[in-house]
C-alpha cells in the first residue's frame, strides 16, 4: 500500500477517517512541541488504550528473592524471526528509524521544575540525558542518523509531515513512537508504568527483540557504531533504572499503595515487551501482536475537545489538588499565585496554555518600552554584527568584573534581613532552570542550538545528580537556616502568605515561556544570556563576602559564580546559541537576521521587566519590616 501524501507541509490534516493517516497525524503533532489540548488528550488515550490492552500482570511476590530481579529475568523467547539476507536487514533498520531517531522521548519531560530536585527523578533524568548525548558525547539519534545516510535509507527531519506521511514507513512502524511520545505528555499521570517501561528498555538485549546487536548485524557488512555505543549505555543504564524503581517502591507506607504501584510497574514493563516484540516479528512491513496492534486501532473518545480528566494519581507520590473547577479557572483570570501552581502542575492544566502565552507576550511589550526607550549603554538596542555583539558581551562582563570591591565589615544587611531576603527570593531559585525546561524535546534536540541550552538546563537540574541540582543546594540553604516550606508544586507553596505576590512574577513568566519554546525561541535565547550574565562579577562576589561573614552557606552563589563564566561556562554557551541561531537565519537575508536578532535582545531585556515588580515590591517590604528597627538601634 502506498501511503505518500501529496499535502504540503502547513496543512498536513483532515485525514483522520483513515487509521494510517490518523496515526501519521498524531505522531506529526506529538512532535511539535506545542502541542494543543485535543492533541494532548488523545496522547493520553493512547496510553490508557495501549495499557488496557496489556495483561493483567501477575503480581511477583518477594518470598522467594527480589520480585524486580525476577521481573528482569522475564526474557523474551518467542523471537522466531531469523534475518535472511541483507535486504531484510536494512528493512529492518528503517522500519526501527522512528523508534530510534527519538530514542529516550518518553522521558523528556519526567525532570521538570516541580519534579528534578527529586532522587528517582533524577535517576531517569540521567538515562534520558545519556540516550540525548549531553554536551560534547554523540547521541543515540545522531548516529543512527549517520547510519542510515551510509546505508542509503534517505529520510526527512523527523519532526516534518515529509517524514510521517513517508511512503517507505507504515503506520505500523510509526505507532510505537507515539505511544511513547504520548507517554512523555503526562510524566505525572503515567509515572509508575514509565518507570517500567524505562526498565525494561534499559535490560533489553537490542533493538527489536535483539535482531538489532551488534553481533548479529557484523555478519552482515553493518557499521557498528550506533549499536556498540546502545549496548554500551545499556549496560550503565540498567544499574540507574533499578535504582529508581527500587527506591520509588520503597516511598509506599501501605502494602496496598505499594502493591498497585508495583502492578502498573510491571505493565508499563510489558508494554515496552510487547513493542519489542513487534520490532521482532517485522517482515514484510506486517506487525501482528499487542504492542502495535492497540496503537493503530482508531483511538475512542473526545481527542479534539477539552483534556481528558486524569487519572487519580498513586499514593506515594505528589498528589495533585486540583478539582474540576481549578482546572476551568485555569481558562479564565490567573493571579500570578494560580499561574505559578498551574504551571508547575502543567499535566493538569493544560487548557492554561493560552494564559501563559498571554503572560510572556505582555512581558515582552515591557522589554519592547524598554528596548525603545532606554538609554542605559548596556541595555541599548544595536545593530547584530558578530564583532558588535562580541564588544557588547565584552563590555558587560568587564563592568562586573571589575566593579566587585572585597567586602569591608559590617555588611549592609544584618544577618536577620538576610535570612528574611534569602526565603523571598524562593519561588525563583527553587525553579533555577526552568526557562530551558522543555527545549531538549523529540525531533528537536539534535538541533545544535537547542544542544546547547540542553547542555546548559543538565547542569541546572544537576546532570542527574539531586545533590548537584541547583534547587537542592538551595533547599539545603534554607534547611540550614530553618526555613521550612511546603513542596513547590503544591498549593500550600503558591498560596504561601509569607511571599508576596510579586514573588511569583518572575517564576511565572520563566515556567510560561518554558511551555512555548518554538514560538519564543529568539526571546528564551536572550532570556538565557541575561540570567547567565547575571550571575558574573560584583554582585555575586560581594554576595558571597557577607553571607561568609555572617556564617551563612553561600554554595548556591558560588556555584552559580563558577558555572556561568564567560570563558567555558554558561554565558559562554549562552554567546554561542545566539551566535549559531543568526547564523542560521542570515541565508534568510540580512534584514531577516536584524529581526531576529531584535527578538533576542527583547528576551534579554524581559529579565529586568519581567522582575521589576517584584524588586519594588521587595524594597517596600524590606523597609516596613527592618527599618524600626534600624531607627532604635541608632
Amino acid at each position: 500500500m502506498n501511503l505518500a501524501l501529496s499535502q504540503s507541509e502547513t496543512t498536513p490534516f483532515g485525514f483522520t477517517e483513515n487509521r494510517a493517516h490518523h496515526w501519521r497525524e498524531m505522531f506529526y503533532q506529538l512532535l511539535q512541541v506545542e502541542a494543543s489540548s485535543g492533541v494532548l488528550a488523545g496522547a493520553h488515550a493512547v496510553v490508557t488504550s495501549a495499557l488496557s490492552r496489556i495483561p493483567e500482570p501477575p503480581l511477583l511476590a518477594s518470598d522467594n528473592g527480589d520480585p524486580l530481579e525476577k521481573l528482569c529475568s522475564l526474557s523474551l523467547r518467542d523471537n522466531t524471526v531469523v534475518l535472511k539476507d541483507l535486504r531484510q536487514v536494512v528493512d529492518l533498520i528503517r522500519f526501527h528509524a522512528p523508534q530510534a531517531l527519538l530514542e529516550g522521548c518518553w522521558l523528556e519531560s519526567v525532570s521538570q521544575a516541580a519534579t528534578c530536585h527529586d532522587e528517582v527523578h533524577a535517576f531517569l533524568f540521567h538515562i534520558y540525558s545519556s540516550l540525548a548525548g549531553v554536551g560534547k558525547a554523540r547521541a543515540l539519534a545522531e548516529l543512527y542518523s549517520a547510519l542510515l545516510v551510509e546505508l542509503g535509507i534517505p529520510l526527512p527531519p523527523i519532526h516534518t509531515w515529509a517524514f510521517a506521511t513517508h511512503a517507505a514507513l507504515p503506520e505500523t512502524a510509526l505507532a510505537p513512537a507515539v505511544v511513547q511520545l504520548s507517554l512523555a505528555r503526562f510524566p505525572h499521570d503515567f509515572f509508575p508504568e514509565t518507570l517500567g517501561f524505562t526498565l525494561a528498555h534499559c535490560i533489553a538485549p537490542a533493538p527489536a527483540n535483539g535482531l538489532l546487536s551488534s553481533k548479529v548485524l557484523e555478519k552482515w557488512g553493518i557499521p557498528l557504531t550506533y549499536f556498540k555505543l546502545w549496548e554500551r549505555l545499556q549496560a550503565e543504564n540498567a544499574i540507574h533504572a533499578k535504582d529508581a524503581a527500587r527506591l520509588y517502591l520503597r516511598r509506599f507506607s501501605s502494602v496496598g499503595e505499594g502493591s498497585e504501584a508495583w502492578r502498573r510497574m510491571q505493565r508499563g514493563f510489558q508494554l515496552h515487551q510487547a513493542m519489542q516484540r513487534d520490532g521482532s516479528r517485522h517482515s514484510g512491513m506486517e506487525c501482528r501482536v499487542v504492542g502495535v496492534d492497540l496503537c493503530v486501532r482508531p483511538v475512542q473518545g473526545n481527542h479534539r475537545g477539552l483534556p481528558l480528566r486524569m487519572p487519580a494519581t498513586p499514593a506515594g507520590m505528589t498528589k495533585r489538588e486540583n478539582t474540576p473547577a481549578e482546572t476551568m479557572r485555569a481558562q479564565g483570570f490567573s493571579s500570578s499565585r494560580d499561574l505559578f501552581y498551574q504551571l508547575l502542575n502543567i499535566d493538569q492544566f493544560p487548557v492554561v496554555l493560552p494564559k501563559a502565552k498571554e503572560r510572556v507576550q505582555k512581558t515582552l511589550r515591557k522589554a519592547e518600552r524598554t528596548l525603545r526607550w532606554t538609554r542605559d549603554p548596556y541595555k541599548r538596542f544595536f545593530t547584530y554584527d558578530p564583532a558588535a555583539f562580541e564588544s557588547r558581551i565584552t563590555a558587560i562582563h568587564d563592568r562586573e568584573v571589575t566593579g566587585y570591591r572585597p567586602l569591608e565589615p559590617p555588611p549592609r544587611l544584618t544577618r536577620e534581613e538576610y535570612i528574611w531576603g534569602i526565603e523571598q527570593f524562593a519561588p525563583l531559585i527553587l525553579v533555577d532552570g526552568c526557562w530551558l525546561q522543555r527545549i531538549a524535546q523529540a525531533g528537536r534536540r539534535q538541533d545544535p542550538i537547542h544542544r546547547r541550552l540542553f547542555r546548559i538546563y543538565a547542569d541546572e537540574v544537576g546532570n542527574g545528580d539531586p545533590r548537584r541540582n541547583h534547587a537542592n543546594v538551595y533547599r539545603c540553604l534554607l534547611d540550614s537556616l530553618n526555613i521550612q516550606l511546603p513542596p513547590i508544586d503544591s498549593r500550600a507553596f503558591a498560596q504561601n502568605p509569607r511571599f508576596p505576590d510579586a514573588a511569583f512574577d518572575l517564576p511565572v513568566y520563566l515556567l510560561a515561556i518554558s511551555q512555548l519554546p518554538e514560538t519564543f525561541l529568539p526571546e528564551i535565547l536572550g532570556l538565557n544570556l541575561a540570567i547567565e550574565l547575571s550571575g558574573l562579577g560584583r554582585v555575586y562576589k560581594r554576595l558571597i563576602d557577607e553571607l561568609t561573614y555572617w556564617g551563612i552557606d553561600a554554595r548556591i552563589v558560588r556555584l552559580h559564580l563558577y558555572i556561568d563564566n564567560l570563558a567555558s561556562g554558561h554565558s559562554a554557551i549562552a554567546k554561542e546559541a545566539i551566535e549559531a541561531y543568526l547564523d542560521g537565519v542570515m541565508s534568510l537575508g540580512g534584514e531577516e537576521q536584524q529581526q531576529h536578532w531584535r527578538r533576542i535582545w527583547t528576551g534579554y531585556l524581559s529579565l529586568q521587566s519581567a522582575a521589576g515588580r517584584f524588586k519594588w515590591v521587595l524594597a517596600f517590604a524590606f523597609l516596613r519590616r527592618f527599618l524600626p528597627g534600624r531607627l532604635i538601634r541608632r
